[in-house]
């Protein structure tokens, strides 16, 4: 079991092993990456800069999805 928070890091786990969520509080923003294993690979990563950040990308596929503000 594990109690996911805002300020939680992001959680990984098997896609094809069964599980089971209770909302405690909402609403909430939810975003699943699969990829499929033994083919890709993935990270995620939560930023939340206090300045404008310049993002390098480090693969040939760097996805950046802002959920407050804007990207220039």
């Amino acid at each position: 079991p594990a109690e996911l928070t805002g300020p939680s890091a992001p959680f990984s786990f098997a896609a094809d092993v069964p599980t089971a969520a209770a909302l405690i509080s909402g609403p909430i923003t939810d975003l699943n990456v699969m990829t499929r294993r033994g083919r890709m690979t993935h990270t995620v990563e939560r930023l939340t800069p206090a300045t404008p950040l310049e993002i390098e990308a480090r693969a040939d596929t760097t996805l950046v999805l802002p959920l407050d503000g804007e990207i220039v």
